[in-house]
């Protein structure tokens, strides 16, 4: 059995599922108390829509749903029997799969898409489409299609089950006794990307896409990479079963059926005979995918095996189960490391130094692995250190020299021990080894090579690879010459049990794709065009399958020969950024701020239901709003594009325009306020200073300066930043934060009119037992201000009764490590925060600021399966006001919620 992984490198730095989501549920306030049966059915409909989050393989309970209820329980084994007492519709079929198109011009990528999935062509509609904007009662949820009739056997099996279980679940998890009262419900959010359109003019969908490698077992081929921006970034397997032809994007989970964390991203990949395996890397460590398929992949949980110095840049496949090699930092020296693992889950270090340098030497690193049955073969570099003897004007000195070369080592046990071994030079080689792969019959190693030709006065050098090949990886032999017109250099060698694929730059900027089973005879497959990176090459049944990205950022699948890959028709592999980060009601209107297809967007509303997206100046570079604000000459929105300053003013909402004479290009905006009588923008000016500007107008501003000298100043070392910003009766606070001795703590600036600012030295001060933190967010309501604040993984509050000139620390129950604050705001009775405690939403209401009650709302973008995040609220008559996302691996959407105020 030959390798199934690179055993080389991806082209980028190693850094570093598949549901519909679910439809809305009811924004109808909340009326007189349920029915029995009512209740029933209102918690069927949710659990049913949780349910259609998960694959209809999964059994795992809801996550974010712990104190599920008898009903709950019985209703989920109705829902895996095929039956819902609810209205809910079955969870829409896969979509047809994007194929390989005959040989033409790739369709533009990524063009816009729908975040929705769409179903099988052949298959009925699953529910009408969503209400837009403008409808009559924007705020009721689509309704929904019945399930298909069942036999009357497996119903008569499913009642049974729902009596067993139900009844056990309830005499065994009934929380007090049967006397225990359900928790209310309450009002759900509803999804909102018919109400905060796209950029109808948008070419792009706006985000970020990767593909760092490729891997191919018989016709199984799947390629890792990424979709990142917007508000949820995810990792992404595009799986084939038909040699490349034709793909989709495969589930991703945890090992409980829940979604992973985002932000999380594949950088090498291994597989084959049943059994694959991915590795990442993250800031929280080295993290470990798996999957028996190649479809359904599971995020394991973080190992012990990985230490916070390691670097893992090699995965390989062999007989008996996976090894991954990389480098550590030891007393600051880098050594080769190596672990072993029979399922890619569970992970075992090998201790010492495995390879065996020379005396004096150390392996410092591995730039190369390929497994052929369970035997390896790596090729690395090592450092060696000689105390040499020197002559200097006839005396004798001792100097130590140190110099690195190539090395190889083989192991024949699946990684756990390992001998030095020799390749050898000729052909007409020079210089290292490039690569090293294997395929069904052994190992390959490839050289640059070149020779002279021509008679004596037209000589000239001819460039080409050499290869040499072993059976068994101990002895080697001289395989042969790769040759092709305008050869310039090999870019990446990769082995599958099909054969070799070599990538060779050639003239003309272009990439030769060249395919072999033996090294001795080469198939010049296609050439690639210039103007792409290539990242992976696997060799499948059907031909070679090429990753990479095209200079313009976006993601590049080919199976050369046959054509490119139009990765926006793969069903979910491609959703257009679409972001709401703020919104504010004033003076009749609502409006909400954001990006769409990675650049600003503003929408406005008169009763927060029917929406219209507004026209903003154009622009090429990506970016977003921030924030919005209205005083007494209109209204004002703020962001960024690039590394510029956006301030855009409207009277009526509708009609937006670029302030005549804006802020600074150095200047990085976070927020914004408004008094009777001015208007300020906070945030940061060069990477080091805290920065305001101001103005009464909205024509002409003022960049703030300092009430006395370094108020607003930082560092290269010491930066400061504002955070956020209020108006109270004295004036303006900003909050944010500034360094002192390389760490971070709270700062809090006051100001009587915007333009001169004194910072405090009375800002609300860390929480106990933490040593380093900034505030975040600030908001007054008359003369009260509470602001809050991050700590490493803790979040915390404090109120000030005066204006800001002192403070007092208030606690938020229910915030435990890993609480976010994500939106506030001021009521007519108090404050409300917002924020995020898990996945799930959380909220936290005061009348003071002092004293805080907290509530965990239910329904879509709220709770349930996947991540649920509010980013803005608003005060909209008696009801708040909030934007926000739902997302999981597969997709996201935007969302919005009302609620009455409390």
């Amino acid at each position: 059995m030959s390798t199934t992984g690179n055993g080389a490198s991806p082209g980028d730095s190693f850094g570093g599922s598949a549901v519909p989501p679910a439809q809305e549920n009811s924004g109808r306030p909340a009326g007189p108390p349920p029915s029995a049966r009512g209740e029933r059915r209102r918690i069927s409909e949710r659990l049913a829509e949780a349910a259609e989050t998960t694959d209809s393989t999964e059994t795992g309970r809801a996550r974010g749903m712990p104190s599920s209820s008898p009903w709950q329980r019985s209703n989920s084994v109705w829902h895996r029997a095929g039956i819902d007492w609810s209205r809910a519709e079955p969870a829409p079929r896969p979509g047809r799969p994007a194929t390989v198109p005959p040989p033409r011009k790739a369709t533009q990528y990524p063009a816009p898409v729908s975040p929705q999935r769409p179903p099988e062509p052949a298959a009925p509609p699953t529910s009408p489409p969503d209400k837009a904007a403008g409808d009559d009662k924007p705020w009721e949820p689509p309704q929904r299609s019945r399930r298909p009739e069942l036999p009357l056997r497996t119903l008569a099996i499913a009642v049974v089950a729902v009596l067993v279980v139900g009844g056990g679940a309830y005499l065994l998890f009934r929380p007090g006794g049967g006397d225990a009262k359900k928790k209310p419900t309450g009002p759900a959010a509803v999804a909102a990307d018919r109400l905060f359109t796209l950029d109808p003019a948008a070419t792009t969908g706006g985000r970020g896409h990767t593909l760092d490698d490729v891997v191919a077992s018989g016709s199984t081929a799947v390629a890792i990479g990424s979709e990142q921006g917007g508000v949820y970034s995810r990792a992404q397997f595009l799986t084939s079963g038909d040699g490349g032809r034709s793909w989709r994007v495969g589930t991703v989970r945890t090992p409980d059926g829940g979604d992973p964390p985002p932000g999380e991203y594949p950088g090498l990949l291994a597989g084959g005979a049943g059994s694959w395996a991915a590795l990442g890397s993250t800031r929280e460590g080295t993290i470990e995918w798996t999957s028996h398929d190649a479809r359904t992949w599971t995020r394991r949980p973080l190992s012990g095996a990985f230490g916070p110095g390691d670097t893992v840049r090699q995965l390989v496949r062999t007989t008996s189960g996976f090894v991954a090699a990389g480098t550590t930092t030891v007393n600051d020296v880098t050594q080769a490391v190596v672990w072993t693992s029979a399922d890619g889950g569970s992970w075992t270090r090998l201790g010492g130094q495995p390879f065996g340098p020379p005396a004096g030497g150390v392996t410092v690193g591995l730039t190369a692995v390929a497994a052929h049955g369970d035997i390896i073969v790596a090729h690395g570099r090592v450092r060696i250190t000689k105390t040499v003897v020197k002559r200097v004007r006839g005396r004798r000195h001792k100097v130590r020299r140190t110099s690195e070369r190539e090395a190889f080592w083989r192991s024949p046990d699946s990684g756990r021990t390992w001998a030095p071994i020799a390749v050898p030079q000729g052909l007409g080689s020079s210089g290292d080894v490039v690569s090293v792969a294997a395929t069904q019959s052994g190992f390959f190693a490839a050289r640059e090579a070149s020779r002279r030709t021509g008679s004596r006065r037209k000589r000239k050098t001819v460039h080409f690879g050499a290869f040499f090949g072993s059976a068994d990886g101990k002895n080697w032999t001289k395989a042969g010459p790769l040759e092709t017109r305008g050869y310039s250099r090999i870019g990446k060698v990769r082995g599958t049990d099909a054969g070799l694929t070599v990538l060779v730059s050639v003239s003309g900027g272009k990439t030769a794709v060249m395919t072999s089973g033996d090294a001795r005879t080469w198939r010049h497959v296609a050439d690639l065009p210039g103007g792409r990176t290539l990242t992976g090459a696997a060799l499948t049944s059907q031909g070679p399958v090429v990753t990479g990205r095209l200079d313009g950022g976006e993601a590049y699948l080919t199976m050369a020969g046959a054509g490119d890959v139009n990765i926006a028709a793969i069903p979910d592999a491609v959703h257009a950024e679409r972001t709401v980060a703020g919104i504010t009601a004033d003076a009749g209107r609502v409006v909400a701020v954001g990006s769409t297809n990675g650049r600003p967007a503003l929408w406005s509303s008169a009763d927060g239901s029917a929406w219209s997206r507004a026209t903003l100046p154009a622009t090429k570079d990506l970016g977003r709003l921030v924030d919005a604000v209205h005083g007494g000459p209109g209204w004002l929105a703020v962001g960024a594009t690039g590394s510029r300053a956006v301030l855009l003013t409207s009277g009526d909402a509708a009609t937006w325009r670029p302030t005549p004479a804006g802020a600074g290009g150095d200047f990085a905006p976070s927020a914004a306020a408004a008094s009777a009588t001015a208007y300020v923008v906070v945030g940061g000016a060069g990477g080091t200073n805290a920065a305001a500007w101001s103005s009464a107008n909205l024509r002409t501003w003022t960049r703030s300066v300092n009430a006395a000298k370094g108020d607003l100043n930082g560092g290269d070392h010491a930066p400061r930043w504002m955070s956020d910003v209020a108006a109270g009766p004295n004036g303006f606070v900003a909050v944010g934060g500034l360094t002192k001795n390389k760490v971070s703590q709270p700062a809090l600036w006051t100001s009587p009119d915007g333009r001169r600012w004194t910072l405090s030295t009375t800002a609300p001060a860390l929480p106990a037992g933490t040593t380093q933190g900034s505030l975040t967010k600030v908001v007054a309501h008359g003369g009260s201000l509470v602001a809050t604040g991050v700590a490493g993984a803790y979040v915390f509050t404090s109120v000030s009764a005066d204006g800001g000139r002192t403070w007092q620390p208030s606690a938020l129950p229910g915030a435990t490590p890993g609480t976010a604050l994500t939106a506030a705001t001021a009521t007519p009775r108090g404050f409300v925060l917002i924020g995020t405690a898990g996945s799930d939403v959380a909220m936290w209401t005061s009348a003071d600021g002092r004293a805080w009650r907290v509530t965990r709302p239910q329904g879509l973008g709220l709770d349930g399966p996947g991540v649920q995040r509010l980013d803005g609220v608003t005060v909209l008559g008696a009801s708040l006001l909030a934007v926000g996302f739902t997302g999981d691996s597969r997709t996201d959407r935007p969302t919005l919620w009302r609620t009455p105020a409390p």
